[in-house]
């Protein structure tokens, strides 16, 4: 097997894998506030968050609308473009941009798909004299993006206290 093909197949298997966590924890929100609202114990649980998600569902479509151009861009990259590096860092930038939105949609609570597209990106840039830059431009970002960082200066919600509403037995499940 090329190495070529044995990179791709990995890029392929992390985007899959982001898809599958990045809707797992909009959908954990969505069913965790639906159980929340029809238990009617809305109250006690909002008086322990710092911060509420403005409407759970409309994030679960953003998050799959900021995916699914994601993943048409990686697409356009590896079969349209492949060789064309006018189009080529043009769309790393796009793909970085894009991964920043999901980062805020999902509210810092889960930041690995920037992994993904520094992966896409030191792949592609790997004979560029820019590599350096874009390296730490990861890494700066991806510290930056980090929840617990980001919750010192904003009212941030967390995936953890969704995961406390449930009790003890299904909290080690979820973990």
């Amino acid at each position: 097997m090329k190495k070529t093909h044995k990179i791709s197949m990995i890029n392929y298997i992390m985007l899959a894998s982001n898809w599958l966590i990045v809707m797992t924890v909009c959908g954990f929100i969505c069913i965790t506030t639906n159980s929340i609202c029809n238990h009617f114990i809305a109250r006690n649980f909002i008086n322990k968050l710092a911060a509420l998600p403005w409407r759970p569902v409309m994030i679960m479509v953003q998050a799959a609308v900021l995916m699914a151009i994601l993943t048409l861009s990686f697409l356009g990259r590896e079969f349209l473009f492949r060789e064309n590096s006018r189009v080529e860092v043009p769309s790393l930038v796009f793909d970085f941009v894009v991964s920043i939105l999901l980062v805020m949609v999902l509210n810092f609570n889960y930041n690995g798909i920037l992994l993904w597209v520094f992966a896409n990106i030191i792949s592609h840039t790997k004979k560029s004299s820019g590599q350096f830059l874009f390296v730490m431009l990861a890494i700066l970002s991806f510290v930056g993006t980090d929840f617990g960082l980001m919750s010192i200066n904003y009212n941030l919600y967390s995936i953890q206290d969704y995961i406390n509403y449930y009790d003890a037995k299904i909290q080690s499940y979820l973990l």
